[in-house]
């Protein structure tokens, strides 16, 4: 439901706003528009009683009065919200957040400055503490990427299998650049059985479900695939790759790593 600072803040932004267009710009806070007409005609009615706005013919405007109080309000706001952050150990980045919208607020606002001296909940070696922690967190995390880094890295030296998934436009490129790598005589085709006879026509032998085909044929083979649309695997010494919507590349993660750079 639309409060009354949310209320007064739209008149604030629109000076002169009508009552049709602040309607408007509260009917989201409402399940219908009978709902949202009640209840703006009564915050107006209360508003204009405690003399924060004042109407001219269908404008609408914010006094002195309704100003001060709307800024005040929003002020504690600010406080409570960094009070809250603090003292219950949010996080780091909730902390920074509303340290920082004190702060750029508090140069603009001197009373808001004095106000926030008054009222914070918390000490500047509070401050310190969350910093000193995150200082910790962060060293540690140092130690353990570092650490992870290396063990990446010995994985890869171990012949650890990794995937490229890529578009299958650029599938005819790669496997090409991959068979002139690796140089197989031959490769291993697997389909459904109806696909696999249709590309048999093409080339290669059928053997237990699969069809064996010259490393020389692959290209022929893989136009057909695609114009076909057919979902297929081929696989040739320690590389597998499953052809569907997009393509993915299975092998070990230093026989793909140029397909990463």
């Amino acid at each position: 439901m639309a409060s009354k600072n949310s209320i007064l803040l739209i008149i604030k932004q629109k000076p002169g706003i009508s009552y049709t267009a602040l309607l408007a710009s509260i009917l989201g806070d409402y399940s219908n528009i009978n709902s949202a007409r009640a209840a703006l005609s009564r915050t107006l009615k209360d508003l204009e009683a405690l003399g924060f706005i004042r109407r001219k013919k269908n404008a609408i405007f914010i006094t002195d009065k309704g100003l001060a109080m709307l800024q005040l309000e929003m002020k504690n706001k600010l406080i409570l919200k960094l009070n809250e952050a603090v003292l219950k150990e949010q996080s780091p980045e909730e902390i920074v957040k509303e340290l920082s919208i004190l702060v750029q607020r508090s140069k603009e606002d001197q009373d808001l400055l004095e106000v926030a001296k008054k009222s914070i909940g918390f000490y500047v070696s509070d401050i310190e503490r969350v910093q000193n922690s995150l200082e910790k967190k962060i060293s540690q995390l140092s130690y353990i990427n570092k650490v992870l880094k290396k063990q990446i890295e010995m994985l890869k030296e171990l012949g650890f299998r990794d995937r490229v998934i890529l578009d299958k436009s650029s599938l005819a490129k790669i496997l090409k650049l991959l068979l002139e790598k690796e140089k197989p005589k031959e490769v291993i085709i697997t389909a459904e059985p109806a696909a696999l006879e249709k590309l048999a026509k093409i080339s290669g032998v059928m053997q237990s479900n699969a069809l064996i085909v010259p490393a020389s044929d692959v290209a022929e083979i893989l136009d057909f695939i695609k114009k076909e649309e057919i979902k297929a695997t081929v696989m040739f010494q320690d590389f597998l790759i499953k052809i569907a919507e997009r393509c993915e590349i299975i092998a070990p993660a230093k026989k793909l790593a140029f397909l990463k750079l």
